[in-house]
C-alpha cells in the first residue's frame, strides 16, 4: 500500500488511508478516513460483538435476506451451475462498471447471449476496442463484443483494434 496522509485521503475522497505505522494494538493496517480507526482493530471488535450476541446478528442477516430475496435466488450454487452465461455477463458488468465502461444503454440480454454463444462454441468474448489501453478506452456494449479463439484473443491483447492508426501500431 502507498503511504498517504489522512488529509490527502480526505481530499481525494478515499475511505481509507495507510500511514505505514502500527496502531496502539500493534496492527500495521489501513485506517478509516472518518475517525482514524485501525481496520484490523475494527474487525477484532466486530468479531467480539458477534461472539457475545450471535442470535442478534443472525436475526439481522435474516431480516436483510427477507428484504432482498433475489440476491440468494441469483447467487446460489445451483443457479451458478445452470446459468454460467448470465453469471459471467453479470461479473464482467460489475468489474467493468467500476472502470465506468458500461453505459446505461448497453443491452444486458444481448451481451448475455454473446457470452452464451462463446461458451457453446468454445470461444472467448473479446472487446473489439479494448476497455483499457494506452491509446484508447472502449465500452462494454453488445456492439464492442465478438467471439474469437483464445489464441487470437491472447495475441491481440489490448494492443490492436479496427482502424487503428499505423503510428500507434509501430510504437
Amino acid at each position: 500500500m502507498d503511504i498517504v496522509s489522512r488529509k490527502e485521503a480526505q481530499e481525494n475522497g478515499l475511505k481509507y488511508y495507510f500511514t505505514g505505522k502500527e496502531c496502539k494494538r500493534g496492527h500495521l493496517s489501513k485506517r478509516q478516513t472518518t475517525d482514524c480507526s485501525c481496520y484490523e482493530c475494527k474487525k477484532v471488535l466486530h468479531r467480539s460483538y458477534y461472539k457475545k450476541r450471535p442470535e442478534y446478528y443472525l436475526s439481522k442477516t435474516k431480516q436483510w435476506a427477507e428484504k432482498n430475496p433475489d440476491y440468494y435466488v441469483n447467487h446460489t450454487r445451483e443457479w451458478r451451475k445452470t446459468n454460467p452465461d448470465k453469471l459471467h455477463a453479470q461479473l464482467r458488468k460489475y468489474f467493468l462498471s467500476k472502470k465506468r465502461a458500461v453505459p446505461i444503454w448497453a443491452d444486458d440480454k444481448e451481451i448475455t447471449e454473446i457470452y452464451k454463444l462463446a461458451r457453446i462454441r468454445g470461444l472467448q468474448v473479446d472487446h473489439i476496442v479494448p476497455i483499457t489501453s494506452e491509446h484508447v478506452c472502449g465500452l462494454h456494449t453488445q456492439d464492442n463484443l465478438r467471439c474469437i479463439s483464445a489464441e487470437l484473443n491472447a495475441y491481440k491483447g489490448n494492443r490492436y483494434w479496427p482502424d487503428m492508426s499505423k503510428e500507434v501500431q509501430n510504437e
